[in-house]
């Protein structure tokens, strides 16, 4: 049975469902893209576990516990993608695109690279093979993590900031870097694609125009790209530690400021540590 032939009501009850498992709290200090899996395992069989139960209650009258476990499954998906791309959607529609036109082979609307760039994302996220990469993406937009360690950087380590924002010989200022560097991390994401990276119309090849720093050089746009992107790879961000805990960013950035962690990002981990530490992110 399809997702199209379950019955409204159905599906309200599916979502219901998986809204409430959302809102335990197991669940809802982790991004949408990484608990979906632990949610799925738990969907699978669950049909046949709780038949009698869903039975009784006449929540999915008249579907077999497959067709139960493939409803919940597929609702899952939705609520997912609906909780993520509301982040996408804020950034893409809010960001001022025009500093692409530097960058690319000719100018165009903000309005052509937003459908272009929101398209991107909707693909993705219906690619498996790229759907969880979207994870580092996500948080960075969610949580404004790209203008808060620039802004930083900006203030305190201007040498760095240089070479980390400057992209094709430009120096960017903090606001323009941060839309730079969200956009270059969903762009890269593409590359996890079943068939491939992506090109986009307008915008610029964001791979080839960050480089990585040379050993011994300070970091560059990459490196900001990379140790953000594996910051996020597999973990959230935790707004509220304990009184006794320190925040997840001082807890990543300080292992991986260690020896034999890092190479070319341990410079930024040792100066995202000390001002996540300094700034309770």
């Amino acid at each position: 049975m399809s997702a199209a032939a379950f019955t409204a009501e159905q599906r309200v009850r599916a979502s219901e469902l998986v809204r409430f498992i959302f809102s335990l709290p197991g669940f809802t200090a982790e991004p949408p893209l990484l608990t979906e899996h632990s949610i799925a395992e738990f969907f699978r069989g669950l049909g046949a576990k709780y038949a009698g139960l869903f039975s009784y209650n006449g929540w999915f009258e008249g579907l077999d516990p497959k067709s139960t476990d493939r409803l919940l499954l597929s609702m899952l998906r939705s609520v997912v993608d609906e909780n993520v791309l509301a982040v996408f959607r804020g950034f893409i529609e809010s960001a001022d695109f025009s500093l692409f036109d530097e960058f690319s082979v000719g100018p165009a609307t903000d309005m052509f690279r937003r459908e272009k760039l929101y398209s991107l994302v909707e693909t993705m996220l219906a690619d498996d093979a790229a759907r969880r990469g979207l994870n580092s993406a996500y948080c960075v937009i969610r949580y404004n993590t790209a203008e808060r360690y620039l802004g930083e950087m900006h203030r305190i380590h201007p040498g760095l900031y240089s070479s980390v924002a400057t992209v094709d010989f430009r120096e960017m200022d903090p606001d323009k870097a941060a839309v730079f560097f969200k956009t270059a991390m969903i762009l890269l994401n593409s590359r996890h694609m079943a068939g491939g990276p992506v090109t986009l119309p307008s915008f610029p090849d964001t791979a080839a125009l960050c480089p990585r720093g040379d050993s011994g050089e300070l970091p560059r746009g990459a490196d900001f790209i990379d140790i953000l992107e594996l910051r996020f790879r597999n973990a959230g961000y935790y707004e509220q530690p304990g009184r006794v805990c320190v925040s997840a960013d001082v807890s990543w950035f300080d292992m991986a400021r260690r020896p034999g962690i890092l190479l070319r990002e341990r410079r930024l981990a040792e100066i995202f540590y000390k001002t996540a530490l300094e700034r309770n992110w």
